[in-house]
């Protein structure tokens, strides 16, 4: 028997910070999540060694944990920096290299 009784909760507390350096050519961003996602629905499917089948089929209280996708701490940054326009050059050199951004992304768990 399939139930659509699943319980899921998510708390967290979220930081974030973001900005412009170096004369406003370094945009930045930098964000922090504490977070904790509980359910005793993760393991609806055997997956990653997990049993689908409930501990006590009378009740499923014995399945409410934290959850498969639960990550505590995870940060994130981004930031876009502005290369020079080449503005003194000539038009093939501003073409060719003038507007460029340098830019990157990344997470930790």
């Amino acid at each position: 028997q399939f139930e659509t009784t699943g319980r899921s909760q998510y708390d967290s507390l979220q930081i974030g910070l973001r900005g412009l350096l170096a004369n406003q050519k370094l945009q930045y961003q930098f964000n922090y999540v504490y977070g904790e996602v509980k359910d005793d629905v993760s393991d609806v499917f055997d997956l990653a060694g997990a049993f689908a089948l409930p501990q006590n089929s009378r009740t499923f209280a014995g399945e409410y944990a934290p959850a498969n996708f639960d990550v505590r701490h995870r940060i994130a940054y981004s930031f876009i920096y502005d290369l020079p326009d080449f503005r003194d050059q000539n038009n093939v050199v501003r073409y060719l290299l003038g507007g460029w951004q340098f830019a990157g992304t990344g997470k930790f768990n």
